[in-house]
């Protein structure tokens, strides 16, 4: 049996990040259940989910994994036209890729 549930949040089983992920009521923290390397529960701020919320987007792994890693906090997001690159489905010519070009659609700031 699982620790009890704490009435103070509203627990979500996310399917973008693959965990559950607590969010407090009265403060607007998220809670996840993974960890930064020093242990602590990574976690979002009301201002940075602000940040998503304006930019019409929402956390993704690849995001959430560049935060836990860098352990910073997200202070911008910006849409780069819609483009994404795909890269399973380039061909292996490498010439196809070009290091300027986003992997990802937008640009993330964590400091």
């Amino acid at each position: 049996m699982g620790k009890p549930l704490h009435p103070d949040y509203i627990y979500i089983d996310s399917e973008l990040l693959k965990q559950r992920v607590a969010l407090h009521k009265k403060s607007g923290w998220l809670i996840c259940e993974d960890k930064y390397p020093d242990g602590k529960l990574v976690s979002y701020s009301p201002k940075e989910i602000d940040i998503f919320y304006e930019a019409g987007a929402q956390v993704t792994m690849a995001v959430h994994t560049v935060k836990k890693v860098l352990t910073g906090e997200v202070v911008s997001y910006e849409q780069t036209g819609g483009k994404t690159n795909d890269l399973e489905k380039q061909s292996d010519d490498s010439t196809n890729i070009s290091k300027n070009d986003p992997i990802v659609q937008g640009e993330l700031d964590i400091y």
